[in-house]
C-alpha cells in the first residue's frame, strides 16, 4: 500500500512542478517582450483622428521605386537623400524586350547592369526586380488593341520564362544584394499593360 501512495503523489508532485515551470516561463516571456528595449527603427507618426496609435516600423521596411533608373533615380543627391532617410529598397525594372531585342542568343544587359550598379552604390541592398513585358520577335500579336507589341502576351510561354530565367542568373551572379525578390510582369490585370481580353 505504501509504495503505491508514494507513487502518486510524486506523480502529483510532478505535474504540480512542470505546471509552476511553465507559469513561470509564461511570466518570463511576457515580460521581457514588454520590457526589453525597442530595436533601432524610424517611427511613423500618422494618425488620422485622437487616440489613433502610431507604431515603430522596422529601418528596411520602406522603399522607393527606381532608385538607379536613369534620370532622377540616378542622381547622387536624390539617392543619398533617400537613403538617409533610411529607405532600404528600391523596385528596379528588366523588360525582356529590351535586354533580348533581337532574339534569345544576344542579350544587352548594359542598361539593367547600370541601373543595378547604381542601386549598389547607394547603398542599397534589397530590390524587387520586375521582369516584364515581351520582346516584338516573340509577343503574341493578336487584334486586340494594344499600346506596344511589347504588352502583348508571348507566343511561347516556356521561351519566355526561359528569359526571365537568364535575367535572374545574371543578376544573382553579378550583383550581390541581401535580398532579391522577383515580380512577374506589371499589373497583368490591367489590359494597358497586358494586352489581352479578359475571360
Amino acid at each position: 500500500m505504501e509504495p503505491r501512495r508514494r507513487r502518486s503523489i510524486s506523480r502529483t508532485a510532478m505535474a504540480v512542478v512542470a505546471i509552476t515551470v511553465v507559469l513561470i516561463a509564461t511570466i518570463y516571456v511576457d515580460y521581457f517582450y514588454r520590457t526589453r528595449p525597442p530595436p533601432p527603427v524610424y517611427y511613423i507618426a500618422v494618425s488620422f483622428q485622437a487616440g489613433v496609435n502610431s507604431y515603430a516600423v522596422p529601418k528596411p521596411f520602406f522603399g522607393v521605386g527606381g532608385l538607379g533608373d536613369l534620370g532622377l533615380g540616378s542622381n547622387p543627391e536624390v539617392i543619398s537623400a533617400l537613403t538617409e532617410a533610411g529607405f532600404g529598397w528600391t523596385r528596379l525594372e528588366a523588360s525582356l524586350n529590351l535586354v533580348f531585342p533581337q532574339g534569345a542568343n544576344n542579350p544587352r544587359f548594359s542598361n539593367l547592369d547600370y541601373v543595378l550598379q547604381k542601386a549598389t552604390e547607394a547603398g542599397i541592398r534589397n530590390i524587387i526586380l520586375l521582369i516584364d513585358y515581351t520582346p516584338t520577335w516573340l509577343a503574341n500579336q493578336s487584334d486586340y488593341p494594344c499600346r506596344s507589341v511589347s504588352h502583348y502576351p508571348p507566343s511561347n510561354f516556356t521561351e519566355w520564362g526561359e528569359l526571365a530565367a537568364e535575367v535572374a542568373k545574371h543578376v544573382q551572379s553579378n550583383f550581390h544584394f541581401d535580398s532579391i525578390y522577383y515580380e512577374i510582369w506589371n499589373e497583368p490585370d490591367a489590359s494597358i499593360f497586358l494586352c489581352t481580353l479578359l475571360p
